[in-house]
């Protein structure tokens, strides 16, 4: 089960949010635009999948990213560790002027028994 990366995209750019939501494959392109202060300001996500298989395709997604957000499930020791990489990553091989956000998550499907 994934950290929740994709929730968290829909929620942002469609005001969705499904409560079992297919795993990414490969990635999905999202783009929002927003009005902040007097300025018009244009995001282009990239929602890339956590599997391990995809890793090799990341580099291509974040590659001149002005900003990251490393999503991870706070109830899993597995996907902070991943998480952490992920960081080390984007700090050896991304812009070295990129915004870095942490974002936990918490699986509440876990804590109702499903």
């Amino acid at each position: 089960m994934g950290a929740g990366k994709s929730s968290l995209v829909l929620r942002f750019v469609k005001g969705q949010f499904l409560e079992f939501q297919e795993s990414t494959i490969g990635a999905a392109f999202f783009s929002q635009t927003l009005a902040v202060n007097d300025a018009t300001v244009k995001f282009e996500i990239w929602d890339t999948a956590g599997q391990e298989r995809y890793h090799s395709l990341a580099p291509m997604y974040y590659r001149g990213a002005a900003a990251a957000i490393i999503v991870y499930d706070i109830s899993s020791t597995d996907s902070f560790t991943r998480a952490k990489k992920w960081v080390q990553e984007l700090q050896k091989q991304g812009n070295p002027n990129m915004v870095t956000h942490w974002q936990e998550t918490k699986q509440i499907w876990k804590t109702r028994g499903r």
